[in-house]
């Protein structure tokens, strides 16, 4: 699961601020995992492909348009495809893809799918909204694409089944969740992916790790993202605030170094 693939200055592409920064990797860092991805023998694939057991998904958040100034361009010199996460609400506005852009990645071969509308936190939404995230958002890059939009991802990091169900009732089939497990789950009509988790410090060393199912690093990963859950269920909205701050100043002390 990756967000932003920047050169420079980060809040050019996707969401401004520490939290999303934390997710923006530097052009030479995601080189360097794409070397890695390469060196475990996977060729990353997209959904709908039959592409054997094991098997890569690349993924990419929020609709920054860094997806077309780095990310596309370097996937697509190794022959390589990805998944990319369109927030319906933001094309077209500053540091994210334009409706060209959008059909341009389209055109390329690349997967273009619905992060919702507004990027909220969708389990604190009543049903009547969160359908309303799922099914405008959808529309919106049907009627750009000219084309059937089946992917989602979840935004936030924030899932549950009920998302998923609502997710099928609008007619996704594959949809992409923060939760760090292996396997596609069956949830009704929607095929419920787990991702694991690329920051702007993670080394290529961790990534060619989760490309060849290393266990230790998988429960790691897998356990420490639990705590977290557990923490966000129990603090509810004060964990947002309490982990900006945190992130505000560790970005702080970095820059004091």
């Amino acid at each position: 699961m990756y967000h932003d693939v920047v050169t420079g200055d980060p809040s050019a592409s996707g969401f401004q601020g520490a939290g999303p920064d934390h997710y923006k990797v530097t052009r030479g860092g995601f080189e360097a995992h794409l070397d890695a991805i390469a060196a475990t023998g996977l060729t990353p694939h997209v959904v709908g492909e039959r592409a054997g057991d094991p098997a890569v998904l690349l993924t990419f958040d929020d609709g920054g348009r860094s997806a077309v100034t780095d990310t596309a361009p370097i996937l697509e010199a190794r022959g390589w495809r990805g998944h990319f996460f369109v927030t319906t609400e933001r094309i077209g506005t500053e540091g994210f893809l334009g409706r060209d852009e959008i059909l341009a990645l389209h055109a390329a071969g690349h997967v273009v799918g619905s992060h919702s509308c507004s990027h909220r936190i969708m389990p604190r939404l009543d049903d009547a909204d969160v359908l309303r995230e799922w099914s405008e958002s959808k529309a919106v890059l049907e009627e750009l694409l000219g084309a059937r939009v089946t992917v989602a991802s979840v935004p936030t990091g924030y899932y549950s089944k009920r998302i998923g169900r609502l997710a099928a009732e609008v007619g996704y089939e594959h949809l992409f969740t923060c939760e760090p497990w292996l396997e596609p789950r069956r949830l009704g009509e929607v095929l419920v992916h787990g991702r694991y988790p690329v920051y702007a410090g993670t080394s290529a060393q961790r990534v060619q790790a989760y490309c060849a199912f290393s266990r230790p690093t998988l429960w790691w990963v897998g356990g420490t993202w639990y705590v977290r859950k557990a923490a966000k269920a129990v603090l509810g909205p004060r964990y947002e605030s309490l982990r900006s701050h945190v992130l505000t100043r560790a970005s702080w002390m970095l820059t004091q170094a």
